[in-house]
């Protein structure tokens, strides 16, 4: 997912997973990854030379459960230790200089240390201006075997390459693996780049789904949805999913009342693109 922006940056990517990691684990895979992947993601945004290194390890055996303990590494500008105690405040930056030169202050903090919390565990960081940054946490996972096949409605025999679909993405590694799990279900997309882009590629082409992202620079996918919603028709108009990392009932009603059809929460998975996918398909 970062490899192309690393390589842009000249950047080394490194994990080292100790051999005592259990194979399976039972827990919330969506929001175990969404933490690491935010924190791979400020990582990379804030190292300008050297290396991001991801790692993870057993820090205790308890019974019929693991305490994993996953370690994010940079060699980044560092954070002053002025600003440490405020870093996990919710949109607080550490800096109003980080978001003109990096593109983004990492506010994701907040909600990481949050799901780390209610994962039962405690997110914590050390820092040197100048040298680096390392985010650590661990989270109390139960003893699992192999998962089962995956159930998939009998719907999913449908061809869904014949769907038509505008994916509306800012963030350049989201674009690269909601156009790669789109393409591994043989959909060829169009993107769009913030939520004009979308106005003006509706206007161009029917779409049978436009996945919107919701937080994007100027017009964000609420206003975009908005205007698509009063320039079509019935017949025109597309079903739009938005996707946002929020997850909470306001948020939902929020994208729902500007005229969402649907509503899934980042990161977007196979399984999940899959069923709205086969969904579309059948109508």
């Amino acid at each position: 997912m970062f490899r192309a922006t690393a390589i842009e940056k000249g950047l080394d990517l490194r994990g080292h997973f100790t051999p005592d990691l259990p194979a399976w684990v039972a827990g919330d895979e969506i929001r175990l990854r969404q933490v690491i992947q935010n924190l791979i993601s400020n990582a990379v945004k804030f190292t300008e030379s050297g290396e991001v290194a991801l790692s993870a390890n057993v820090e205790a055996r308890e019974a019929a459960a693991y305490l994993i303990g996953i370690e994010v590494r940079d060699t980044g500008i560092g954070i002053p230790p002025d600003r440490m105690t405020r870093l996990f405040s919710s949109f607080h930056q550490a800096d109003s200089t980080i978001s003109r030169r990096y593109g983004g202050t990492g506010l994701g903090l907040a909600i990481s240390q949050r799901l780390v919390e209610l994962m039962g565990g405690r997110i914590n960081v050390e820092s040197q201006p100048g040298l680096g940054t390392t985010f650590r946490f661990a989270v109390r996972l139960s003893e699992a075997g192999p998962p089962g096949a995956a159930i998939i409605d009998q719907g999913a025999m449908l061809d869904v390459s014949k769907l038509r679909v505008l994916l509306v993405e800012d963030n350049k590694v989201n674009q690269l693996v909601g156009l790669k799990l789109l393409r591994k279900h043989g959909v060829s997309a169009d993107l769009a780049e913030d939520g004009a882009q979308a106005i003006a590629a509706a206007l161009r082409n029917t779409y049978d789904l436009v996945l919107m992202d919701i937080q994007m620079p100027d017009v964000d996918g609420i206003a975009a949805t908005r205007e698509i919603r009063a320039r079509f028709t019935g017949d025109r108009q597309p079903f739009i999913c938005g996707l946002s990392a929020h997850a909470t009932t306001d948020f939902q009603e929020l994208c729902q009342r500007a005229g969402m059809d649907e509503y899934l929460t980042k990161p977007l998975n196979f399984e999940k693109l899959q069923r709205l996918l086969v969904e579309r398909s059948a109508q």
